[in-house]
């Protein structure tokens, strides 16, 4: 245990010793400082190699500033003597000062060049700890001595003496802080009379959602930053009084230890507050987001007890890892930690037991949705971490649970902020389906009042102009959740890389596996790169999201920009092809790239195919060209009437090879 506690500070120290001596590895300057004096050093060397014309030309300067008086032979004599020795003299002291440059350049290129190798074996040790860290225990494992390991330290923290010293710490460091102390209980009063405004307001928003001509998407957020604002003032005054604490000189152990635990605990409250005022009645996850009554009180009615023993668990846990009141994290904090998990793996099975579960009903309502397909997958997932956390803790390896618990809870905030994100997207998605119905009930009542009037004969030569074609909402809004699903999810998966690619060593050895290598040129020079399963990795998921984006591209365009203009069937369909290539292209590019594909490797390559491929698929490669200036120019488009030998249908989709018609038999 204690060499996993030394182990562990040592890696701690690791980034500031490594900042320490990036700082002062930056010696740049003072090199290029003595370099430049170097320079002027051999420069006046070079000038006293020709020692005669330097003497000469130092007299004649002598005899120049003195016009006025005529120098006799004897002075001048004595005058060229003593130059003759400042000139040699000039000459040792510039060989020793350049000897002496010389060795502060070698001095300091050494002195860079061994701190590169220490930050490179700094680099090395903090990987090499980060990789096994996780399994050397940090204290002993629990046993019968542990209950009375924790009577102690309940008693130390309740020890009246303390408390007065926290006290009077407390009012030291506000009165020390007395114009700042003021400015923050004047914001915390304003924050509590604005907050009757602020309920007021929420009231009316909830008058205008729902409805078809008053609702709006920025109801949403201008409620969701309302609600942030009434959960600040308690977990402010926290923040406030552990900021003050963190004032205090080093040796108010317990007064800083406090602070500690209180910064924390308010993070963690506000969370859990904002979380309690978005599961409201009549709030966001019931007006605005349309979730079930009946899970939102389930969740609601969980979370109202479990704050009271989450918030306490997280400030014992927290306070207890300060520097000089660690001996009690062992016994205190551990203890914290349990419970924690324990209500984590409670409220796991509460919220996806099969039949019983909160989310039943969800799951039940969305099996179209693959998470909700996965219900049995993510109660393992949350049942397991819980557990994991648990048996680290009793089985010794303490520091390492709290680890694990706080990327945990890290990854609860993403999934919880995915969530929010989610829903915002879809009610969005929504209003603007309402949108678009109305646009086109507009579309469809103009396309009767065409067909309403009398038809001429097609050989009279009467030009007709296509009918709008009417939007496919349903397919639209297929496309555009579907790429909202696929974005969110992959952001999830890359935020969960973020936050536990350090903490476990499976997801550190994939970058060390290594499937080919190619040789690039940096700087000039040819180096050999490797592939390895990490860039085969993105490469398949470059693959997978331009392959989303390209399918479902269409329906973005739609609900972002085509419903605010007016933009034509024909047109509307040009921009989709065109920017469906480019994110082809973009998404080829970017897999090749990451798999080591370089231009200058296929180039040949490319041009010997492009000559066969001129002479055998002439007539394919010259129908792509027609293709491209059919959509660039749109001499015809999508819905007009067109005959081709003897032939009339209307123009039904227009592609980089082919353009389909369909006749009026429908073929």
């Amino acid at each position: 245990p204690i060499l996993g506690r030394v182990l562990r500070e040592q890696r701690n120290n690791l980034e500031a010793h490594k900042q320490q001596y990036q700082g002062q590895a930056n010696i740049s300057d003072e090199i290029g400082l003595i370099s430049l004096a170097l320079y002027k050093v051999e420069l006046r060397q070079k000038q006293l190699v020709n020692f005669q014309a330097e003497l000469e030309l130092q007299l004649q300067q002598v005899q120049l500033s003195s016009q006025t008086t005529e120098i006799s032979p004897g002075d001048l004599k004595k005058i060229s003597e003593e130059l003759q020795e400042l000139l040699n003299n000039q000459k040792e002291v510039l060989a020793e000062l350049s000897n002496t440059y010389l060795k502060d350049l070698r001095v300091l290129g050494d002195y860079k060049f061994a701190n590169e190798q220490l930050l490179s074996l700094i680099g090395q040790y903090a990987d090499y700890l980060d990789e096994r860290l996780l399994w050397v225990p940090s204290s002993l494992p629990i046993d019968l001595n542990y209950p009375l390991d924790v009577y102690n330290s309940i008693h130390w923290f309740l020890s009246p003496l303390r408390w007065v010293h926290f006290a009077q710490d407390l009012l030291k460091t506000v009165k020390n802080q007395l114009f700042i102390s003021s400015v923050a209980v004047i914001l915390w009063f304003f924050l509590l009379y604005i907050s009757f405004y602020i309920r007021k307001t929420v009231c009316a928003i909830r008058e205008k959602v729902g409805k078809p001509y008053t609702d709006k998407i920025y109801y949403t957020f201008k409620v969701l930053l309302f609600n942030f604002i009434l959960v600040l003032p308690v977990p402010l005054l926290l923040f406030y009084i552990s900021w003050q604490l963190s004032l205090l000189p080093f040796h108010h152990d317990f007064s800083r230890a406090i602070g500690v635990g209180l910064y924390h605990a308010a993070i963690v409250l506000m969370i859990l507050q904002f979380f309690k005022r978005f599961l409201e009645d009549q709030g966001i996850a019931e007006l605005h987001f349309r979730w079930q009554k009946k899970t939102i009180c389930l969740v609601r009615n969980q979370l109202t007890w479990m704050q009271f023993v989450i918030i306490p668990c997280i400030f014992f846990m927290y306070m207890t890892s300060a520097n000089n009141v660690a001996e009690h994290s062992n016994s205190l904090g551990r203890l914290g930690l349990i419970i924690f998990t324990t209500l984590l793996f409670v409220f796991a099975i509460r919220l996806f037991q099969p039949g019983k579960g909160i989310l039943n009903d969800y799951f039940i309502k969305n099996t179209s949705l693959w998470w909700a397909r996965l219900r049995y997958f993510w109660l393992i997932v949350f049942i397991s971490i819980p557990v994991i956390i648990f048996g680290f803790a009793v089985m010794g390896y303490y520091i390492s649970a709290l680890e694990i618990q706080q990327q945990t809870i890290i990854t609860i905030r993403m999934i919880f902020i995915a969530i929010i994100v989610h829903n915002i997207t879809i009610r969005w998605l929504g209003l603007t389906k309402r949108e678009l119905a109305l646009k086109n009930a507009r579309n469809k009542s103009k396309a009767e009042e065409l067909n309403d009037q009398p038809l001429e004969s097609p050989n009279a030569g009467t030009v007709f102009i296509a009918d709008e074609k009417l939007l496919d909402i349903p397919t639209i809004n297929e496309q555009t959740e579907k790429i909202v699903n696929v974005l969110i999810s992959t952001l999830l998966l890359v935020s969960f890389w973020l936050i536990w690619q350090n903490m476990l060593p499976a997801f550190s050895f994939i970058d060390n596996i290594v499937l080919w290598q190619h040789l690039v040129i940096i700087n000039g020079q040819e180096a050999i790169e490797a592939v390895t399963l990490t860039n085969l990795f993105f490469a398949g998921l470059y693959i997978f999201l331009v392959s989303i984006a390209a399918i479902n591209f269409p329906g973005v365009m739609e609900v972002l920009i085509f419903r605010n203009l007016e933009v034509e069937a024909g047109s509307r369909y040009a921009i989709n092809q065109l920017a469906k290539y480019i994110l082809i292209t973009i998404g080829f590019i970017s897999v090749a790239n990451e798999l080591g594909g370089r231009w200058g490797q296929v180039q040949w390559l490319v041009a010997a195919l492009t000559v066969g491929l001129g002479f055998g698929l002439q007539e394919i490669f010259a129908n792509m060209v027609s293709g491209i200036i059919l959509l660039f120019e749109r001499p015809i488009r999508v819905g007009d009437t067109v005959t081709v030998d003897n032939i009339s249908g209307r123009v039904m989709r227009i592609q980089m090879r082919a353009t389909t018609i369909m006749d009026w038999d429908h073929k």
